[in-house]
């Protein structure tokens, strides 16, 4: 009989050996465990499924880490900060006020199918132009495209024909102003195709658009 202590709790380890009561060395084959009357701490912590360690009694090596973190709770709390930051800086780029480009490419598949792009809009973003391209003809009957934005998603077409090679600019500086969106949206464009289709169709649709910042107010002298 032996006992060890344990958070705490008196564990008294009985070893019995096999051979009819004669020892076996090194072959122990039952262990029988029992904590002291009225402490259960070990039976306790071995039957938490949640909170039986916490993150912050993990210890944790950040030889090979950006951050300095020498526990689990710490190394959590570092990636939280680092992809807070790189979500501000995200923002902060987004909101400058310079011109940006987003592109959505089309991939014809055999079958007739729905193709759908989208682009999020921050809010105060402007739009400044909206154009198409396919560079290599589609398979199917018909491959026509409906571009818009919610609430209105055949603003700028409801069916261009996209099947042959050529392109379009469908809304631009050229011949409207630009589309506001105070409250931001969604742009999208969405490829309808029938008929067997083949896997040929290749096209993409191109957007322009910034986000002022905020204006600066006038002075009166």
């Amino acid at each position: 009989m032996a006992e060890i202590t344990y958070q705490g709790a008196t564990v008294e380890l009985l070893v019995i050996p096999t051979g009819m009561g004669v020892p076996v060395a090194g072959r122990p084959t039952k262990v029988a465990l029992s904590e002291t009357a009225g402490d259960t701490a070990l039976s306790d912590h071995l039957a938490d499924t949640s909170a039986a360690h916490a993150a912050s009694a993990v210890s944790a090596s950040s030889a090979t880490l950006v951050g300095v973190g020498t526990d689990v709770q710490a190394v959590l709390e570092e990636l939280d900060n680092a992809v807070v930051a790189v979500e501000d800086r995200a923002t902060a780029i987004e909101a400058d006020g310079s011109m940006k480009v987003r592109r959505l490419s089309y991939t014809e598949t055999a079958g007739a199918g729905v193709y759908t792009g989208q682009v999020v809009l921050a809010a105060g973003a402007v739009l400044h132009s909206v154009a198409w391209e396919t560079s290599v003809a589609w398979g199917a009957d018909t491959s026509a495209m409906a571009l818009g934005y919610t609430g209105a998603l055949t603003a700028y077409g409801a069916a261009v024909d996209v099947d042959a090679i050529g392109g379009d600019q469908v809304f631009g500086l050229d011949t409207e102003d630009p589309d506001d969106f105070a409250s931001g949206t969604t742009f999208n464009a969405v490829l309808t195709t029938t008929g067997a289709g083949t896997t040929a169709g290749r096209s993409a649709v191109t957007i322009e658009y910034s986000v002022p910042p905020a204006a600066t107010a006038a002075t009166k002298v």
